[in-house]
């Protein structure tokens, strides 16, 4: 028989497409590692649970929530950027990407071209909490005492995050001296407040309303263009004279770059489908106050981009910087 070097190459050519394709219909069928650049027991990490249990069930698959905090989420966001683009590594990171690249000018993670989008999950307004036994009970009563007693009161933050941009705009279009006191995550800045270490915070629905319903934290004001479904009593800042002080701390999935696209549509599929379940919906959006969002990995994709021109002029403009 005459060797054809020809249709030997067409014949391992599709052989190896095929072989491409049946390994993204066969996914997953190992252990699918999601990181969570933040601590636990914050609202990307309560998040991430309750997602991942779920999906675990639907999907007969195995997720392990991986927590990798620090460096304003972004040693979880490069362990994610440098792993195999093959689904089995996903990183739920949230308004910190967005901000990194103005904030972190290192060049170490580029948003834009290490990740493909796969779907937003959440959008979480910031609420701005004070420790139960303060000395001021109402937002108007937290600006006299701060303005009465300039660089004494201190402000917790996640270095890049929702509250972080949120704290910094307060000071600035409120002309108040506060300290800023940075933290690794959500979990750990919230219970210094519920201690009393931190005088204000930013929080998320997700790490900060179990507190709030505890009694244990008291909100002042939402950053929320309307009032919140869980705290109607509590005014947004925009009522309060603040209309710039709208933030969210909103979340998604991402995947390395270079991930089929077949398993991006799977992954953007199932959790959509997820998200819009009964009990899903009774543990984020009615006992924690979270709004869910799910869009397409183009919907999405275009959102992060209007985010980081957003935030990116902002952090120019008022020439924040990472303490």
């Amino acid at each position: 028989m005459k060797f054809s070097p020809k249709v030997f190459g067409a014949s391992l050519l599709a052989a190896t497409l095929l072989l491409s394709n049946s390994l993204s219909w066969a996914y997953p069928d190992k252990v699918i590692n999601w990181v969570v650049p933040y601590s636990p027991g914050g609202s990307a990490d309560v998040v991430s649970r309750v997602l991942t249990n779920r999906l675990a069930e639907k999907m007969h698959a195995t997720f392990v929530v991986n927590n990798k905090p620090g460096a304003s989420a972004l040693i979880g966001e490069e362990y994610v950027a440098r792993a195999a683009g093959d689904g089995y590594t996903l990183l739920y990171d949230a308004f910190a990407l967005a901000t990194n690249p103005a904030l972190m000018k290192d060049g170490r993670v580029k948003p834009e071209t290490d990740f493909v989008p796969i779907t937003q999950i959440v959008n979480m307004w910031s609420i701005l909490v004070v420790p139960e036994n303060a000395p001021y009970r109402t937002f108007a009563e937290f600006l006299d005492y701060a303005r009465k007693n300039p660089g004494k009161l201190n402000i917790g933050v996640s270095a890049g995050s929702a509250g972080y941009l949120a704290s910094e705009l307060l000071k600035s279009v409120a002309s108040i001296n506060l300290v800023t006191v940075p933290y690794k995550g959500g979990a750990p800045a919230v219970q210094a407040t519920v201690a009393g270490d931190v005088s204000v915070y930013f929080a998320t629905a997700g790490s900060g309303m179990p507190f709030i319903k505890s009694g244990q934290l008291r909100p002042i004001a939402v950053a929320a263009p309307k009032r919140m479904a869980a705290l109607p009593d509590v005014p947004t800042l925009t009522e309060l004279g603040y209309p710039d002080l709208v933030v969210s701390e909103w979340a998604g999935l991402f995947a390395p770059k270079g991930t089929p696209d077949d398993v991006v549509q799977l992954l953007n599929k199932e959790i959509r489908a997820v998200l819009a379940e009964p009990k899903i919906q009774e543990q984020l959006v009615d006992k924690l106050g979270i709004e869910l969002v799910s869009n397409s990995p183009q919907e999405f994709s275009a959102f992060v981009k209007g985010e980081i021109t957003r935030w990116g002029d902002l952090i120019k403009k008022l020439n924040i910087t990472v303490n």
